[in-house]
């Protein structure tokens, strides 16, 4: 608490305790009990949700991803997908399809089972606008 205070007296920035937790491992409930009434944040467990994305302290398995998936999938099945024009649908996999993939990729080491779904997934959604294209 002595570095917050010291950090909150230069910079000017005050932690909020009503949005901040704290997060503890590895110590005896006795231990984290005293700690939490010294410090007066709330206990905090993971996964919790930071812009959008969950955060684990373990590596990300397919399940994990499944949000991610699930996200992209629903993208390509809106109905905006369907009333835009063939060059609006292939904006939208080249902005919002393939910007979600490479946003949770640099943030997350993905699986790659994980990875070829999604390829997958919007390689179909682009051969389906191709063949629109062509009737």
């Amino acid at each position: 608490m002595e570095a917050l205070h010291h950090f909150s007296e230069v910079t000017g920035l005050v932690a909020n305790l009503d949005k901040s937790n704290i997060f503890i491992a590895g110590v005896e409930n006795g231990v984290k009990q005293t700690i939490l009434a010294k410090i007066g944040f709330s206990l905090g467990c993971l996964p919790i949700k930071y812009l959008g994305l969950p955060l684990t302290s373990k590596k990300w398995n397919k399940m994990d991803c499944q949000q991610m998936v699930d996200k992209i999938t629903n993208k390509i099945k809106e109905a905006y997908s369907k009333h835009l024009s063939y060059a609006g649908r292939l904006q939208v996999i080249m902005d919002v399809l393939f910007s979600m993939y490479n946003f949770w990729g640099a943030v997350f080491i993905l699986p790659q089972s994980v990875l070829t779904e999604i390829d997958g997934k919007c390689r179909i959604f682009y051969g389906e606008l191709w063949k629109a294209k062509g009737k």
